[in-house]
């Protein structure tokens, strides 16, 4: 039986002490889980403290009044879910702020949209241009294309020694 007995025990305690077979249940528990140990001593300390009380009444009505709330509770949440709304009811904040909210977001992003897609195809046409520039130029000013390219990233070193005997 590899069960936990304490709920068990903790339970009967609540209402009685143990019986010596539940002791003898509960020490060999103990003994193959020593760290339970300082919580079972609180548990029954707690338990023998509560025993100890004495018992409280409760009031005859008790019952009566615990159901006439609830059914109290109950009336008034359904009154207040079938509470037919007045032809007014729009003009509240809670029924016109989240329309407008989403209306003006809607707004703010279609004209976002618009605005990028407005970019974007002043950027193609502007693509458009160089690339019809670029087809017209004549195929003889392309051949040396490279070497052109070329001379423009590398600068020649300055030979500062020549310049001053230059002077």
């Amino acid at each position: 039986m590899n069960e936990d007995p304490l709920p068990h025990l903790e339970d009967a305690l609540l209402r009685r002490d143990l019986t010596p077979d539940e002791k003898h249940t509960l020490n060999d528990w103990l003994t193959r889980h020593p760290e339970a140990a300082a919580g079972w001593q609180e548990k029954s300390r707690l338990a023998r403290a509560l025993r100890g009380l004495p018992d409280v009444s409760v009031p005859s009505n008790f019952t009566s009044r615990v159901l006439s709330q609830v059914r109290r509770e109950i009336g008034s949440s359904e009154r207040a879910r079938t509470a037919a709304p007045s032809r007014w009811s729009w003009l509240r904040p809670r029924f016109w702020v989240p329309a407008v909210t989403t209306a003006v977001a809607v707004v703010v992003a279609l004209g976002g949209w618009n605005w990028r897609t407005q970019q974007q195809q002043a950027e193609f046409r502007r693509d458009v241009r160089q690339l019809h520039t670029l087809a017209s130029v004549p195929q003889e000013v392309l051949e040396d294309f490279e070497v052109i390219q070329r001379f423009g990233q590398s600068a020649p070193p300055v030979d500062f020694e020549l310049l001053a005997a230059l002077e």
